[in-house]
């Protein structure tokens, strides 16, 4: 059995350690609810007006109080080791930091309790942090909710746009056509009169104005639902370019616009649709047309190539900054310098190229030395197996 002087000394070789530990250290009697030892470092925590230590439920933040004060009753009732997340205040002030205490009860050789041995640690920094990460996630998740929640809704505008489009399309092609009726009758009419046939001249361009948009719109919205499909079939691409320049022929000469044409003589196959490789080269011309000042020229070449055939289509006009080169395919996209044109478009055609080019297996690209120095565009498209 130890001497009196031995537990002294014992005790404070106790208190010695328990003091030079960062953490709170206490115990407590077997049945009784307050700790009757703390170590240094409760009271530079509780300081003078609560270093009683069993007063450590006061400076216990009233929101965890009934919560920390049940479960340890209960671990003392029942002989548990305790655990626990709570607040304490410092000293003096309302200044709270978060703890985990921890204690464990030490037995006798029956298995009674007889004392309690605690530990309680300072995780305000981790707890600031996990709560700061779970307020991030929980953050986070609500943008990506927010953000799913607008795609949907974008997603769903775009697919009434698209459908809104198409009855537009459709709704105006049938008055569209019979005002095109009535003004051939009266150019039938007048006859050469000068009075009448120049404004119906005008009336007649501005029209086939109007209906190549709507075609463009009711192309633009079948392609956005994947209902464009090519009829397909082995023709010659040299006739379909050479007839789209006869009909654009005309408003190049209104405009004084010189053109010149360099094409094979003999026929180029490749397994296309007629009617959209027309359209194709119809909208890269109109497109040349457009932005080349009256007076200007364009040039038009077709090269045969093992694999391919290239039509390239040059001007003079007013050419195409080096960031626009590939967003003038976007839909609904011009270039900033195309706006002083009234006929400028609304920024369909070029993405129609770009898509019927690819339906067709090629690939067309766009090329300027800069502003005011003309532009070239390129086409390419494979050559029928037969010819190839």
């Amino acid at each position: 059995m130890a001497l009196p002087d031995e537990r002294t000394h014992d005790m404070a070789e106790f208190r010695a350690l328990a003091d030079a530990l960062p953490d709170i250290v206490w115990s407590a009697p077997a049945h009784g609810p307050r700790a009757d030892f703390v170590n240094r470092k409760w009271y530079e925590l509780a300081g003078e007006s609560h270093a009683d230590p069993a007063r450590w439920r006061d400076l216990m933040h009233p929101d965890d109080r009934p919560r920390v004060v049940a479960h340890w009753e209960r671990c003392l009732a029942e002989g548990l080791p305790f655990e626990s997340e709570f607040r304490l205040a410092q000293a003096g002030t309302q200044n709270y930091r978060w703890y985990v205490a921890r204690a464990v009860p030490a037995r006798d050789h029956a298995g009674t309790v007889v004392r309690w041995y605690g530990v309680n640690t300072d995780i305000h920094e981790w707890k600031q942090s996990v709560d700061l990460g779970a307020s991030v996630a929980l953050e986070r998740e609500r943008t990506e909710r927010e953000i799913r929640e607008q795609a949907a809704a974008l997603a769903e505008a775009d697919r009434n746009k698209d459908q809104f489009l198409a009855k537009l399309a459709h709704e105006l092609r049938n008055p569209l056509g019979a005002a095109r009726a009535a003004i051939q009758v009266l150019q039938a009419r007048v006859g050469s009169d000068p009075a009448a046939a120049r404004p119906l001249a005008i009336l007649e361009r501005q029209m086939a104005h109007l209906v190549h948009l709507i075609d463009d719109l009711r192309d633009v919205s079948q392609i956005a639902r994947g209902e464009l499909r090519l009829h397909r079939e082995p023709v010659d691409v040299r006739a379909i370019l050479a007839d789209a320049v006869e009909t654009i022929r005309p408003a190049l000469t209104s405009r004084q616009q010189l053109i010149s044409v360099a094409l094979p003589s003999d026929a180029v196959a490749i397994d296309g649709d007629s009617a959209r490789l027309t359209q194709i080269f119809l909208n890269v011309l109109n497109n040349a047309a457009r932005y080349t000042g009256d007076g200007g020229s364009i040039d038009i070449t077709m090269d045969i190539l093992p694999d391919d055939v290239v039509v390239r289509v040059r001007d003079n006009g007013i050419g195409i900054a080096p960031e626009m080169l590939q967003a003038i395919f976007e839909l609904y996209t011009r270039t900033s310098n195309a706006e002083q044109y009234s006929e400028s478009g609304i920024g369909i055609g070029l993405h129609m190229v770009k898509t019927l080019v690819g339906l067709h297996g090629g690939s067309v690209t766009a090329t300027s030395p800069g502003v005011g120095r003309g532009s070239m565009f390129e086409i390419r498209l494979p050559l029928a197996a037969a010819a190839v």
